[in-house]
């Protein structure tokens, strides 16, 4: 907790996301509960070894973290506590990227309607589409970028492997005990009368929520370690390591526009009837990212592909579409 915390600077929420996926603790479904949960671990003096004024038995425990960490840990709380609330609009990431293919001019990002608009030819694309694109392809390219900078830490990558296993392991034990039980045990206070049919409806319909926001979070999971795994597979026999983590679950979009500009060469667009064809061409490849996009009006979920081949093999990632802005009428 502390080396997350104070070495790789992730949030309290994310702690403590990262220790139920573990399954470590409960999850707390409320963000803020979540974040003083892992505040008092992070502040108590006992995990130091000293004695704790807020404990009213005094108890003596056995030291397992230094007392520089734990002072250090409450300096990062503190001076987080005092930041100033910054209220910034997003970033356009393809601003000055991206291209019609056809007129080779570039579009103009309409951040109100959350679109890139092609001034020439008048038509426009989802910005959240464009957005995530190029930011998938650019911290994938940054990740090689720094493994070949640094052949040290193939070890910590099969250790990321088998944590996102764990993961995965954890996840589907909950699945089975908190979910998919409590199926068999709500039909049996159903056929016994213990229960009215619209409550039994309702409840039902409450488990079916959380079985399926759990195996989503389960597939996201499985799709991570299989990616991680052919990374690791084509470094390794590259002779090729990796020294740079979690590009993917950079937050801040000044510092994504930063990657996204230093290893992204081009983007481009074909408009083709009602489907648009998009390129991203990056430094460590010679061939572009290739990608299919069939929007929809409506409540209609829009359709994104990733071609992977030239025999015309795509992969569904739809549902990989970060919504970043908010589309106006």
């Amino acid at each position: 907790m502390y080396d997350c915390y104070i070495h790789k600077g992730m949030s309290l929420t994310q702690i403590h996301d990262e220790g139920a996926e573990n399954g470590y603790w409960a999850p707390l479904k409320q963000r803020a509960a979540a974040a003083s949960k892992i505040r008092k671990f992070l502040t108590n003096p006992n995990y130091a070894g000293l004695e704790n004024p807020k404990n009213k038995y005094q108890m003596d425990y056995p030291k397992i973290v230094d007392v520089e960490d734990l002072e250090k840990a409450k300096e990062i709380l503190q001076a987080n506590r005092n930041k100033p609330k910054a209220y910034t609009r997003n970033i356009c990431f393809c601003k000055s990227i991206i291209k019609d293919d056809e007129s080779n001019t570039v579009m103009i990002g309409d951040a109100n309607h959350a679109r890139y608009r092609n001034a020439v030819n008048h038509w426009g694309l989802s910005m959240n589409v464009c957005d995530s694109l190029i930011w998938r392809c650019a911290f994938q390219a940054k990740w090689q970028l720094a493994s070949r900078q640094d052949k040290s830490q193939l070890e910590a990558m099969r250790n990321d492997i088998e944590a996102v296993g764990k993961k995965i392991v954890v996840m589907k034990e909950r699945l089975n005990k908190e979910i998919i039980k409590k199926y068999d045990t709500l039909e049996e206070m159903r056929l016994d009368g213990k229960i009215s049919r619209d409550n039994y409806n309702q409840r039902y319909d409450r488990l079916q929520a959380e079985e399926n926001d759990m195996t989503k979070k389960i597939e996201a999971l499985e799709k991570r370690e299989a990616e991680l795994s052919v990374i690791y597979y084509n470094m390794n026999q590259n002779g090729i390591d990796i020294s740079v983590y979690n590009f993917r679950d950079i937050k801040d979009d000044k510092q994504r526009k930063e990657i996204i500009n230093e290893v992204i060469r081009d983007m481009r667009v074909r408009k083709e009837g009602k489907r648009y064809i998009i390129k991203v061409y990056d430094i460590m490849s010679e061939y572009p990212s290739e990608f299919l996009y069939i929007p929809h009006e409506g409540t209609k979920a829009n359709e994104v592909y990733e071609v992977l081949n030239n025999d015309g093999d795509m992969l569904d990632i739809s549902d990989e579409i970060e919504t970043r802005f908010k589309r106006y009428k």
